[in-house]
This record gives C-alpha cells, structure tokens and sequence, in this order.
C-alpha cells in the first residue's frame, strides 16, 4: 500500500463494494502487519485513525448482516499490535470496539473463523492492562464467554476463550472474582472439551494463586525472602471448587479425568482444604447404597478411591496417619474390595498397595483387617485384577466380617436427607455465578449425570 496512493484508499473504501472492500482489507494486512505505529501512519498518509474507524464502524455492519468479518478484524488486529500503537487500541475500545467484538462471537450467522479472530483481538486488548480487563466485563463480557463455551465444541475456540477468562482473573481486582465463578460454573457443562479447558484454567490459578498467597519465611540465613506477589485472583478455593471437580470424575472422557484429578491436586496444596478434600473422595469410595440404587458409579468410586491414597500418600506420616484415622480410609477401601465390580477391587488393591508401602498407621490398619493370605496377595499384586479374581471366598468372608460392625455403625450414621454428590450439575458455583449476573436459567436444567431414564431437575439455591 505505497504512500502515494494512500490518500486515494480511504476514498476507495467509502466507495467500494463489500468485495473490494475486502480486497482492500486484505492489501492492508498483507502490507502493513509489520510496521509499527509510525511507518503505518507514514504508510496511510497519516489517515491511520481515519482508517481505522472505517475498519470499525464496517464491522459492525458487516456482521449484523451475517457476513463474513475475519478479514475486517484481522486488519484491527494490525493497527492494534502495531508497536507503539497504544493509541489505536484507546481509539478502537472508545467508539465501541469490544461490544462489536463481543457481538460477533454470539451471532449465529458468523463462522468459527469469525469468531475465533474475534476471541483472539479481545485477549489481545485484554492484556493491555487492567482498564481494558474492565472494559470487556463492563460489556457483558464474561456472561458472553460463558454463553460461548457452553454452546460450542470447536476445541480451538474453547481454548482461546478460558485462556481470556483466566486473563480476567489476573490484575483485575475488580472482577476477578466473578471471572473466577464464571471459570468454576464451566465445569458443569455437558461439553467435554469445555469441562476439560476450563478445568485447566482453573488448576493454573488455583496453582498461582496458592504460589502467591504463600507465607514467605526466612532463609538459613534469617534473612526474610522477599514479599510475595498479589495474588492472581481474589476468590479462594473452596467446597464448590472441590464438589465441581469431584463431580468431573465421573466423566468417560479421559481427558477430562485428568484434569479433573490435576485440579483436584491443586486444591489439595491448600492445607486448610485438604481434610474436606479427603472426606468427600471418601464420601464417594464409601457408597453403602443397595446395589440397584448406587448413587455412585463404580468407574468413579475405583477413581476416587486411587486418588484419595495417592494424596495422602503425598503427605507427611503424621497428617497421614491423622487424616486415615479420622476418615476411616483403610476400612472403606476394604470394604471396596468387598465390591462385586472387578474395577472397583483393582482400585482397592492399588489403593491399599500405595498406603501399605508407607509409614503410619495406615499400614497398620490394613494388618489388622487383612488376614495374613490376604494380606500377601494384595500388597504384593502385580497384575491388581488378576490378584482381586483370585482372592479365595473364604478370605473374603473374614474380611467381611471385620467389618460387619464397623458398616453397621455408618449405616445407622447416614443421613437420609443429605443430598446425593452425583444428583445434579447446578453446583454452589452455578448458584453464585446466577447471583452476579444475568445468565440463562435454562442452564440449571442441565444434567452432569443422569442416573436411569428419568431426569430430574434441580433446585437452584
């Protein structure tokens, strides 16, 4: 685009037709993406800002009309990356940009692409600071974000738009919590890739989260270590963080289990999080419903149950034998090996092989329930199904009864009304994020797991 036929663009453009508009577009992204600010305003003759509300004011006709706009936010895009271009993005925000962009990305008509450019320019504009952070949640960003990733699957796009929510969170005081909540309700969606990048997200905040609100402590030397920095984001992890993730186990989508168990381990790392962590993995392992009416399936409770001995394997002895004893895990990860489930005895064997290795009482409860026989063949399991089809009746029956007393006195303990962990997908954090914002009550319709033919539709808190 030479300088001596700049003057004569923005008289073609306001000429032209969409195709050679698009042309000119085009022209302009090829032409201009490397300059900065000042050899693009050299460039356009210094009609830059000319141009750009041209570009601007184009888009949100263009894709109000369902027309394709990748090449309209593409050419923003330039003038916005541009080094030293500070003023075209204060330029672009202040006649509206990001509602436009917002606008785009929860049209129907517009493409993947479409979108995607979209999602792409506002994380661009959000990492301009904290003012333009507060910009995009002014303007219903997060509501929007979230209609996004509950709506579609395209992996690329799903990606793009938690990696922007979790930027919302950071240096944004003012609505991080609520970004945060929005972040944390995503993991009740029905759609796997979104419960799978938001639960993510939410792992690399919580883990930056509990790096920053860490205590420094002097060094050898006893010199104080310098103040850590301000937390990513203002909400701290709590039951809703915990409840949602447990729920994700129960995912066939392995992905998702996965980062479903990595969340799960940095909320661990809050040490005032970890007995109730614990209790409600145990929660999950001990399901002393009858068999036609489990509330829990035995692919989650065969999860649960590895997960819960690999965290308190991670622990000091003592906070091991403390949190073991109090939360009976020894006796429940027998009474899983009880399980008609061979998945659920594979995981008991492996969960009582990790404790059995460790210092504490845990090991010592598992001689004490296991007779000797038994005790060789599941410490000692190479192949942990093998081993659980092996396990002779009579061993199972001495077993059973150790534990006859010890399952009496739960069942006489459960509370009837408490509220099955599996029934719903509308969590504390759906609740909280309907709380702060307008966002579609249709959502709390929507089952995580749907146990039998009927679904039932939850209360909303």
């Amino acid at each position: 685009m030479p300088s001596s036929s700049s003057s004569a663009v923005l008289r073609t453009w306001d000429s032209s037709s969409r195709g050679k508009r698009d042309h000119i577009l085009s022209e302009f992204i090829q032409t201009c993406s490397s300059l900065n600010a000042a050899q693009m305003e050299e460039a356009l003759d210094h009609s830059a800002s000319l141009f750009l509300a041209r570009i601007s004011s184009s888009l949100r006709m263009t894709y109000g009309l369902g027309k394709p706009v990748v090449l309209h936010i593409r050419a923003i895009h330039v003038f916005l990356s541009a080094e030293s271009g500070q003023r075209f993005l204060t330029e672009f925000v202040e006649v509206g940009g990001v509602p436009a962009l917002l606008g785009v990305f929860l049209t129907r008509k517009p493409s993947v692409t479409d979108k995607l450019a979209a999602i792409k320019l506002l994380s661009l504009i959000a990492r301009a600071g904290r003012h333009y952070k507060e910009v995009i949640c002014e303007s219903n960003g997060l509501e929007s974000l979230h209609e996004l990733m509950t709506s579609m699957a395209y992996e690329d796009l799903v990606r793009d738009s938690s990696e922007l929510l979790a930027s919302l969170c950071r240096s944004n005081p003012r609505y991080a919590a609520q970004a945060h909540l929005t972040l944390l309700s995503l993991l009740a969606s029905d759609l796997p890739t979104t419960q799978r990048y938001a639960a993510a997200s939410l792992r690399s905040l919580l883990s930056q989260h509990a790096a920053a609100a860490a205590v420094a402590l002097p060094d050898a030397a006893g010199c104080a270590s310098p103040s850590p920095p301000q937390p990513s984001t203002v909400l701290e992890p709590g039951d809703a963080h915990i409840d949602a993730a447990i729920r994700l186990l129960n995912t066939a989508n392995l992905q998702v289990q996965y980062e479903a168990e990595q969340l799960l381990n940095a909320i661990f790392a809050w040490p005032m999080l970890q007995l109730t962590l614990l209790s409600k993995l145990v929660e999950v392992v001990a399901d002393l419903s009858e068999k036609e009416m489990a509330q829990v399936p035995p692919r989650t409770r065969s999860i649960a149950a590895h997960l819960l001995a690999q965290l308190l394997t991670a622990l000091p002895t003592e906070a091991r034998s403390s949190y073991s004893e109090l939360l009976d895990v020894v006796p429940w990860l027998c009474f899983l090996l009880l399980s008609e489930k061979i998945e659920c005895q594979r995981s008991a064997i492996q969960a009582l092989q990790l404790l059995g290795c460790c210092s504490g009482s845990p090991a010592e409860d598992i001689e004490r329930y296991l007779c000797a026989p038994l005790h060789q063949t599941v410490l000692h399991a190479v192949e942990p199904a093998k081993a659980a089809a092996s396990i002779e009746e009579e061993y199972r029956a001495d077993l059973a009864e150790k534990l006859e007393d010890f399952i009496a006195r739960q069942r006489a303990r459960q509370d009837p009304a408490k509220k099955p962990l599996f029934s719903t997908v509308v969590s504390e954090a759906d609740s909280l994020f309907l709380a702060h914002g307008d966002a579609d009550d249709s959502r709390s319709d929507t089952l995580l797991w749907d146990h039998g033919s009927q679904a039932v539709k939850p209360d909303v808190v």
